[in-house]
């Protein structure tokens, strides 16, 4: 594991996250300054989750209709957290870290902004 590869990866998703004007971006967040509740919240206050593989994947337990994108950097710890998410109705898709720039441009292309009876700008998730 490169620290290295690891920031340089963080910064292109970063990238590609703060140049999506439909979507309510709050930035990276990092779990080990935030408190047990702290973190829940962050689970429970997003759509979407991109985490590495990690104890905090745990945090998932206390969600609904997420989507939960595991970066994995050995496969052999793939089926650990498929488990803990089969006890949810998240969405779970595990990727490596070589892929997930694209993987994550192609579930943008996903979401679409609509508008609510208020007049405000949301977010959809398209079937398509």
């Amino acid at each position: 594991f490169d620290e290295n590869e690891s920031n340089s990866l963080l910064d292109a998703l970063d990238n590609i996250m703060i140049e999506q004007p439909c979507l309510k971006y709050k930035g990276v967040v990092y779990l080990e300054d935030l408190s047990l509740k702290e973190q829940i919240e962050v689970f429970q206050n997003n759509d979407i989750i991109i985490t590495p593989h990690g104890a905090n994947m745990v945090h998932s337990l206390w969600t609904n209709n997420k989507i939960i994108v595991e970066v994995l950097y050995d496969d052999s710890t793939a089926p650990m957290y498929k488990r803990v998410m089969s006890f949810t109705n998240n969405k779970l898709a595990q990727i490596t870290p070589y892929n997930i720039e694209n993987f994550v441009l192609l579930l943008l292309k996903r979401f679409k902004p609509m508008e609510k009876e208020t007049g405000e700008n949301a977010i959809e998730l398209s079937e398509a």
